[in-house]
C-alpha cells in the first residue's frame, strides 16, 4: 500500500469480476497479483494452457462530496482491455497486455497535475471546480524460460497519459512512465528462490494556456507541503509550464512453490523513485525534488486440495516521502543556482493487512468466503511555516460469493461489506487560506465509513471461446451523510 494510493484504491475499487476465466477469480488473483509485483517470471508455470482475453467496459464513480478533491467528485470512463498468456513447447512462457481508456474526471479542484498519487504534495493547483479530460494507453510484455536449473526472464511495461481541461485556465499534461524488469530464479527443494530488479523512468510535461486571459481566473498556485505554496513563482504565465523528470529502481527477493504447487510464497521488496520538478523559463531551475522510498513484505499460504480450499495473504509496507526545496538565487547570467537545498516536507506511511479466500467446492457449485482486516497510519510534516497532519485507521470486513453452471452457462454472484474505524490523529495548520482546504480534506479521510459491494457475472460457451458479462456496484458511506457510488461493467471474450 503506497501512501494516498491506498486511499484511492478504497474509493476507486471497481471489481468487475469475469466469472468466465478461472485466472481472474479472487481465489487465484489474491496471491498472483502480489507475486507479479515482485517478479517478472512468477507467471511461468501458473497456467497449464494458453489463453487470450479481450473486453470492453465502463467505469463510473459519483460522490456526494469529493473524498479526495484533487481527483474530483466523479468519473466516467470507457476502456478496452486485452491480456494474453502463451505456453511454448520448450517450457517457456510469455504474457502481455494492453489497455486503452478514455473518460472525464468531474469537478477536480486544487490539482492541475496528473498522477496526483505519485507527485503529491508538489502539484500546481487552482480553486476552480472543472472537469479534467483523460486518455491513457498502457502496454506490458514479459518472457520467462528455463536455462538449466535456472529460471530467467524479464520484460517491460509502459504507460502514456494525456489529461487536459477545456476551461480557462487550461492545463495540458502529457506523461510517460516506463519500467523494465529482469529476474533470475534457482530451485531450492520444491520452491523457487528468485531475485529480481527493475529500472523506472518517469516524465510529465505540464503546460497551461488561456483562451481569454482577461476573463479567466489566472491565479495558479505552486503547492508545496500541506497547503503551503511558492508565491515567488505564481501569477505569471511564464511559470505555468513545468515538467517532472526522474528515475527509480526496485529490487526484490522472493520464494514461491515451483510448478503451480501449493505451499508458501514470500517476498521482500525495496523500491525508490526520485523526481525533480523544473521550470524551463528559468533555464530548467529545480523548483523541488521528491524522493520516495518503499519497503514491503508479504507471505501467503495456498491450499487447493480437499473439500475446503484456502488462499491467505499477509502484507506489510512502509513508505517514506521526502520533499527537498532549493533556495534559488536571483538570476546570475543564465543560471538560477541553488543557494541551499532544504528538506521541507516528510511523510511516513505504515500499512498492514491480512486477507483470505476460503472456498467450499461442491458438485453443484462453489461457495467462497473472503474475510479481511487492515491498518493504516499516515504522519506528515512541513518545516516552515510549520504544519503537521497525522491519522490512523483500521478496517475489517468480509465477503461471500457463489459460482455455478447450468449447461453451457456459468454464473457468479457476490457481496461484501467493510467498516473503517478511526484510531486517532491530529492536525496543526496555520490560519491562512489553506486552513479550510486542509481541514475539510482531513475531516473526510479521518471519518469512519462503511463499504458495501454487490457483484455478478455471467458467461456462455460459444463457438469461438467463452463470452462473459460482469458487473459490480459499490456504495461507500462516509461521515455527515456523504457517500460514493461506483459501478463497473465489462463485456469480453476469452479464447
Amino acid at each position: 500500500m503506497k501512501g494516498f494510493r491506498h486511499i484511492l484504491a478504497i474509493v476507486f475499487m471497481l471489481n468487475g469480476l469475469a466469472a468466465s476465466a478461472q485466472h481472474w477469480l479472487p481465489f487465484n488473483t489474491l496471491v498472483h497479483d502480489a507475486e507479479d509485483q515482485v517478479s517478472p517470471t512468477a507467471f511461468l508455470s501458473r497456467f497449464a494452457t494458453s489463453w487470450n482475453d479481450a473486453s470492453v467496459g465502463v467505469d463510473l464513480r459519483r460522490e456526494d462530496s469529493a473524498f479526495l478533491p484533487q481527483e474530483g467528485n466523479g468519473k466516467l470512463e470507457g476502456f478496452f482491455n486485452y491480456g494474453t498468456y502463451v505456453r511454448f513447447g520448450n517450457g517457456s512462457a510469455a504474457r502481455g497486455g494492453a489497455r486503452y481508456s478514455r473518460g472525464v474526471k468531474r469537478d477536480v479542484i486544487w490539482n492541475s497535475t496528473s498522477d496526483f498519487s505519485i507527485l503529491y504534495p508538489y502539484v500546481m493547483a487552482d480553486s476552480l471546480e472543472c472537469d479534467l479530460q483523460s486518455e491513457q494507453y498502457s502496454f506490458n510484455g514479459y518472457y520467462a524460460t528455463h536455462a538449466g536449473k535456472f529460471v530467467l526472464g524479464g520484460g517491460a511495461q509502459y504507460r502514456a497519459l494525456h489529461e487536459y481541461r477545456d476551461f480557462d485556465p487550461r492545463p495540458r499534461n502529457i506523461t510517460s512512465d516506463l519500467k523494465v524488469s529482469a529476474s533470475a530464479g534457482y530451485p531450492v527443494k520444491s520452491y523457487l528462490l528468485d531475485l529480481s530488479a527493475s529500472f523506472r523512468k518517469y516524465y510529465q510535461n505540464q503546460a497551461l494556456t488561456f483562451y481569454n486571459k482577461k476573463g479567466a481566473n489566472t491565479n495558479e498556485f505552486q503547492f508545496l507541503g500541506l497547503g503551503a505554496h511558492y508565491p515567488r513563482f505564481e501569477g505569471s504565465e511564464n511559470f505555468y509550464r513545468t515538467y517532472y523528470k526522474g528515475f527509480g529502481w526496485s529490487a526484490a527477493l522472493s520464494m514461491r512453490p515451483a510448478d503451480r504447487a501449493d505451499g508458501w510464497s514470500s517476498a521482500l521488496s525495496l523500491a525508490s523513485l526520485s523526481l525533480k520538478r523544473r521550470l524551463p523559463i528559468l533555464n530548467n531551475a529545480v523548483l523541488c525534488e521528491l524522493n520516495t522510498l518503499n519497503a514491503g513484505i508479504f507471505t501467503s499460504l495456498r491450499n487447493t486440495k480437499g473439500r475446503v480450499r484456502h488462499n491467505t495473504l499477509l502484507k506489510a509496507g512502509y513508505e517514506h516521502r521526502q520533499g527537498i526545496e532549493p533556495l534559488l538565487d536571483s538570476k546570475s547570467g543564465s543560471d538560477f543556482g541553488s543557494l541551499l537545498d532544504v528538506e521541507m516536507y516528510t511523510a511516513d506511511i505504515l500499512s498492514g493487512s491480512i486477507e483470505s479466500v476460503i472456498e467450499f467446492p461442491r458438485e453443484k457449485g462453489t461457495l467462497a468466503l473472503n474475510p479481511s482486516a487492515s491498518a493504516y497510519s499516515f504522519s506528515s510534516g512541513y518545516v516552515y511555516p510549520e504544519r503537521k497532519m497525522d491519522f490512523a485507521y483500521a478496517e475489517a470486513g468480509a465477503g461471500t460469493s457463489y459460482r455455478s453452471s447450468i449447461g453451457k452457462l456459468a454464473y457468479y454472484i457476490g457481496a461484501e461489506a467493510l467498516y473503517k474505524v478511526n484510531l486517532g490523529g491530529s492536525l496543526d495548520i496555520p490560519s491562512d487560506f489553506t486552513q479550510e482546504l486542509i481541514a475539510a480534506h482531513y475531516g473526510r479521510i479521518h471519518a469512519a465509513f462503511t463499504d458495501n459491494c454487490l457483484s455478478a457475472g455471467l458467461n456462455a460457451r460459444i463457438k469461438y471461446g467463452i463470452c462473459y458479462l460482469s458487473m459490480s456496484y459499490r456504495r461507500l458511506f462516509f461521515g455527515s451523510g456523504n457517500g460514493t457510488d461506483c459501478l463497473c461493467s465489462a463485456l469480453g471474450l476469452e479464447f
